[in-house]
């Protein structure tokens, strides 16, 4: 408080200073000479120079004024630099929440790509995963397909070659057959191989002949060998069938003496109703008692 005090006397002093300056200026032009408790003054304002009058006290009412205002402006300026730190404090913060949400809205926009991006990969591993598995299975199906069409086309051709190789073992068969059945009925026909009038027994020159027959049955191969008999016209039907049947019957007897294999040969008696010539005649009714050679597989 004493240098408040002090502060107010030095004001009042100087206002003193002042006027009596002012006056003394006033009366007397020429500048008047700045007492040495004047300078002092300045320097101490407790200070009270040797024959300068006492500063007058300051009435109470008029001291307070001047700390008054200073505490208002003080209180003013720092409500001033606190209004002034808030609001920089709230544009930091503001510009932090912004760098925040810009932040956070750019790792949702990553994260959203990232799954976006993870969803893409899956989805296309799973669409090529797919695209291999058609693919294996469009391959084994090809697969499959051409080895049954090559087991099918070998299969066909194993039936063909076996249809082929059947044909032509029939074909040759039957040409067998039929050369075995050509060469024994033209021997017979060329040896005139006969039978007398109401006879079938095998004379001497038939007996030669059927050698030949025997020789040609061995290279007929695996057959069968139906040794047919036939009679001419004279007599009754019955009769002549009974006959061509014992004619027959003797042909494969003599045969069978000579070597053939019975199980070949089978005997049958068509009496006259087959004849090869005219029985009108005796040469014709010759021709006609004879017998005749059929041959099939056996």
């Amino acid at each position: 408080m004493k240098q408040g005090h002090g502060v107010f006397y030095f004001a009042f002093g100087a206002a003193a200073l002042m006027v009596t300056g002012a006056q003394a200026q006033s009366e007397n032009s020429t500048p008047a000479k700045k007492p040495a408790w004047a300078a002092e003054a300045t320097m101490n304002p407790d200070y009270v120079g040797s024959g300068a009058p006492a500063a007058p006290a300051t009435p109470p009412s008029d001291a307070a004024t001047p700390a008054t205002t200073d505490d208002a402006a003080s209180r003013a300026a720092e409500e001033e630099a606190a209004t002034e730190a808030k609001r920089k404090a709230d544009q930091e913060a503001e510009a932090a929440a912004d760098k925040a949400a810009q932040e956070a809205e750019a790792q949702r926009k990553a994260d959203q790509e990232a799954v976006e991006a993870k969803a893409k990969a899956e989805a296309e591993a799973a669409a090529a995963a797919k695209a291999a598995e058609e693919a294996e299975a469009q391959r084994k199906a090809e697969e499959k397909a051409a080895a049954e069409k090559a087991a099918a086309d070998a299969e066909a051709k194993r039936l063909a070659d076996e249809a082929a190789a059947k044909a032509e073992a029939e074909a040759k068969l039957q040409q067998a057959i039929e050369g075995c059945r050509d060469s024994l009925n033209a021997e017979v026909t060329a040896s005139k191989f006969s039978f007398a009038n109401e006879s079938w027994a095998v004379s001497r020159s038939g007996r030669a002949v059927l050698d030949k027959i025997v020789s040609i049955i061995a290279d007929c191969g695996d057959v069968t060998i139906e040794v047919g008999g036939h009679t001419d016209s004279i007599g009754s039907e019955a009769s002549n069938k009974r006959i061509s049947q014992l004619r027959a019957d003797a042909v494969v007897a003599t045969l069978k003496d000579k070597g053939v294999d019975g199980s070949k040969l089978t005997a049958v008696g068509y009496g006259e109703e087959k004849p090869a010539a005219s029985n009108d005649n005796a040469d014709g009714r010759r021709q006609n008692r004879r017998i005749e050679f059929l041959v099939s597989a056996k």
